[in-house]
């Protein structure tokens, strides 16, 4: 619940094109349930499809840009 209350409302929606401030203004109802989901999913060890589609991007933080822990890794889903 911690972690929806914190989201962004600013930034855009996943693909699941669920606004954040939805999220965000219903943490107390959907914590409890997406916390179930996630735990089965994790204990089946079983993901749904879409949790595997995503682009990794590297994105530079600061310092030399030819030392690669200076990049964080920014994941993002790409819909077509």
């Amino acid at each position: 619940m911690k972690k929806l209350k914190r989201l962004k409302p600013e930034i855009s929606s996943g693909p699941n094109g669920i606004h954040l401030m939805v999220l965000s203004n219903t943490a107390e109802v959907v914590a409890d349930p997406l916390a179930r989901i996630f735990q089965e999913s994790y204990s089946q060890r079983v993901l749904p499809a879409d949790w595997k589609k995503a682009h990794i991007v590297p994105v530079f933080k600061k310092g030399s840009r030819t030392d690669a822990n200076n990049y964080k890794f920014v994941s993002y889903f790409h819909t077509v």
